[in-house]
């Protein structure tokens, strides 16, 4: 597997969609700063799961996140030239403390039927 971490900024407003079975979808792309004198790398993510997809969503553009995840690379063809891009399938992201400040509100998740 591809496991990838990286820091930067949210470009935009995520967007929260929900698939044709409910399933919630967020999709957002950071700006990492890869230094000075050098562009950002910019770089599509989507979070799939349930858990934090509605906390993704409320975060503004601008915030500072790190995003761990798979990284994958998608294929498609349009007016017959092939083109390519990676991409993250989030598994967690977290909100950088360095920069602004934060708050937290602690999930409470119910027992699976063990006791």
């Amino acid at each position: 597997m591809n496991n990838i971490t990286i820091t930067g900024n949210l470009t935009r407003e995520p967007e929260l969609k929900f698939t044709s079975t409910g399933t919630p979808l967020c999709s957002f792309t950071i700006a990492s700063n890869q230094g000075k004198d050098r562009k950002a790398l910019f770089i599509d993510c989507d979070v799939w799961n349930d858990d934090i997809t509605e906390s993704v969503a409320e975060l503004p553009k601008g915030t500072r996140i790190t995003v761990t995840g798979l990284l994958k690379q998608e294929y498609w063809e349009k007016d017959g030239e092939e083109h390519n891009k990676l991409k993250i399938t989030a598994q967690d992201v977290s909100v950088s403390c360095r920069w602004q400040k934060v708050s937290a509100t602690r999930i409470r998740k119910e027992a699976s039927g063990q006791e």
